[in-house]
């Protein structure tokens, strides 16, 4: 079974740039799983102009395209070492407890998607490594403003980013319990062409290269990061994660969320929003024939 990395960040802190450059340099045999971008998600414009009304529809969306990435890396790349991922269906929890602190989301709607998030992971294997990049929400946001430029995000407030960053510490604390291995590194001046200064009058819609000197550090880091996951052949870890259900994530998975959540009011037609009807849909997009044979 592949070794499963996940990068994870705030908004803009630079996962995807560090995923395409420094690691497929460095791993090319890896299989890398980037997140989509707002074309290709349906919700995440809409979310921006009214977040109330589409934060239900926007999180059914992504947990559906995580578990599609999860089932993914567990059924089709098996014979990989490594694999890489920008999030994961774990840090779906970062965004909707901020929106629910943020009052963005309802009670009702939080304590179904936890009983969901539940429903899901009890039956998945746990990340090897998180590797956190820590960058200041105040770069962040002047990242999404100046270099990301995407229009839908324009009107992301510092406060909802400095939220989820608040909403990051707790979720890392907890993953470091359950026994991940996580590792922090300060990203507040790497892929950024200002260097770590707010306010800069010059900005291009790009992320300068950094010089060769910083790239053969940043490449020593993450050899020295990644290198003990991947030489790590304990026998007792490969026993831990197929007795978690890492074999069979796919089935157990869907099976569960969906009968226990969806799967009875359909065919009841008792109590079913447009929300369930849609994240069927969504599942049914992503895993094809595969969840379509445990809906169906």
């Amino acid at each position: 079974m592949p070794k499963i990395i996940v990068i994870e960040g705030n908004i803009s802190a630079g996962k995807t740039t560090l995923l395409k450059t420094n690691i497929r340099k460095i791993f090319p045999e890896a299989a890398i799983f980037i997140e989509p971008n707002s074309e290709a998600n349906p919700w995440l414009s809409l979310f921006y102009e009214d977040p109330k009304k589409y934060i239900v529809k926007l999180q059914h969306w992504f947990m559906a395209h995580r578990l599609a990435n999860y089932a993914k890396v567990l059924n089709e790349y098996k014979d990989h070492k490594i694999v890489f991922m920008d999030r994961c269906i774990y840090s779906d929890w970062v965004f909707v407890h901020n929106a629910y602190n943020t009052s963005i989301m309802t009670e009702e709607s939080y304590d179904r998607f936890l009983k969901s998030r539940e429903d899901v992971l009890k039956d998945m294997a746990l990340p090897d490594l998180i590797l956190y990049l820590d960058v200041k929400p105040e770069i962040c946001h002047d990242r999404v403003i100046n270099l990301r430029q995407e229009a839908c995000e324009s009107s992301i407030p510092l406060e909802y980013l400095q939220g989820l960053q608040d909403c990051y510490v707790e979720y890392l604390d907890q993953m470091k319990k359950n026994g991940v291995t996580i590792k922090s590194i300060d990203w507040n001046s790497f892929g950024s062409q200002f260097n770590n200064t707010v306010g800069t009058e010059t900005r291009t819609n790009t992320m300068d290269t950094p010089s060769c000197e910083i790239q053969h550090e940043l490449d020593a880091m993450l050899l020295e990061i990644c290198n003990p996951i991947l030489n790590d052949n304990v026998k007792l870890d490969t026993q831990k994660k197929e007795s978690q259900g890492y074999k069979s994530l796919s089935e157990n998975a869907i099976t569960s969320i969906l009968a226990a959540e969806i799967k009875s009011k359909l065919s009841k037609n008792e109590g079913c929003v447009d929300s369930d009807k849609e994240f069927v849909t969504d599942v049914k997009c992503f895993l094809g024939t595969l969840a379509l044979e445990f809906i169906s």
